[in-house]
């Protein structure tokens, strides 16, 4: 049996993910809704971190290849224009378990057409590619980092 959630992670649930629950329904409803919920926000937010790591690798290959360009201007610009690809993701997931939930679908099938699509999304990304194809470091990893997290909240949401 799981274990029931504190009164702050209730909050947390219910700030950031609009889910309002009471905490005598948390194991009650939804195939474990709570449990793949956090996990998708968790999950979801390791990618950033992931993403950290790979650009300063590339930024630091920039600072020794590169000199006459900015790492820090480089990475600023990355991060803001990758924030946005990431969150369109993560809303059309975001969706898709809410269609799921409101179709009564504890297997969550929804979440596998928005997965692909997410892959899709990555796969076809200007920025991704770039990334992925620079000559300076190993840039595959920023497109793992995300269908690598892809992967685990797909098998996580649809088991």
């Amino acid at each position: 049996m799981a274990a029931k959630l504190t009164d702050q992670q209730l909050r947390f649930i219910a700030e950031y993910l609009g889910v309002r629950l009471k905490a005598e329904d948390q194991d009650a409803k939804g195939g474990g809704l709570v449990e793949k919920r956090a996990f998708l926000v968790t999950r979801w937010q390791s990618i950033s971190a992931e993403l950290d790591t790979e650009l300063d690798m590339l930024c630091s290959a920039i600072a020794e290849n590169v000199p006459f360009e900015k790492p820090d201007d480089i990475r600023r610009g990355v991060s803001a224009a990758i924030r946005p690809i990431l969150d369109e993701m993560l809303d059309q997931i975001q969706d898709a378990v809410d269609k799921s939930i409101n179709a009564g679908d504890l297997k969550y099938s929804a979440v596998k057409g928005a997965i692909s699509s997410a892959r899709n999304q990555c796969s076809s990304s200007e920025l991704i590619a770039a990334l992925r194809d620079n000559t300076l470091s190993s840039g595959q990893r920023f497109e793992n980092a995300i269908t690598d997290a892809l992967t685990e909240i797909e098998v996580k949401l649809t088991a």
